[in-house]
């Protein structure tokens, strides 16, 4: 009677019970739902997460560093988070990397990356041009650029190559650029500030 049960339970095992080795395989499935960038905060950062046994651990790193980590114990869950600072915050451009990792029970691993960025201001600085020359080596080209934060750099590019580049540390300067030799009809002239908003203008030497 004895062996007949064991038999019996052995075979129920091997129809519902996982493979010989790691129980289960699959790591758990994470979708985010997340700004892709900020003037202030909070950030919200929305996640459904779903695993075939169950989700232990949920783990948020910023930048390579833990900021939040919970046990969860199901096997599917939604959380809406709002982060009201970031380590390192400061209020010039910033980058922030951020995974979602979620471990299940089974120690598989699921690592979702995202980027947010920081933005105080979204318009783009001015460029203005004063006066060109295009007579005479060298050429020159005489402009003014503003911006309503601070600017960051002025890069020319003759072609798809950088000619020339200058870093802004203003939010109004005027420059007198001169080029030395050139071969090229056509001159773009790009504008950045220190949140990342550009703008250009296109020089057609004639």
């Amino acid at each position: 009677m004895n062996r007949f049960l064991l038999v019996l339970i052995i075979f129920g095992c091997a129809r519902v019970g996982y493979p010989p080795g790691k129980p289960e395989t699959n790591p758990p499935n994470i979708e985010i739902e997340y700004p892709q960038k900020f003037n202030k905060f909070p950030i919200q950062i929305n996640l459904k997460i779903k695993d075939d046994t169950k989700i232990k651990t949920l783990k948020i790193l910023e930048n390579e560093q833990k900021i939040f980590e919970f046990q969860i114990q199901l096997p599917e869950t939604t959380i809406s988070i709002l982060i009201d600072t970031l380590k390192d915050f400061s209020d010039t451009t910033a980058t922030y990397n951020f995974t979602i990792q979620a471990e299940d029970i089974y120690d598989n691993i699921a690592n979702k990356k995202f980027t947010i960025y920081y933005k105080k201001e979204e318009n783009p600085p001015s460029i203005q041009i004063l006066n060109t020359n295009f007579t005479n080596l060298p050429y020159t080209i005489h402009l003014n650029l503003k911006d309503d934060t601070k600017l960051k750099n002025l890069t020319l590019f003759k072609d798809k190559s950088i000619l020339n580049s200058f870093s802004l540390s203003s939010k109004d300067t005027t420059l007198l650029i001169q080029i030395d030799s050139l071969n090229t009809k056509l001159l773009r002239l790009r504008a950045e500030d220190i949140y990342l908003n550009s703008s250009e203008v296109i020089i057609r030497i004639y």
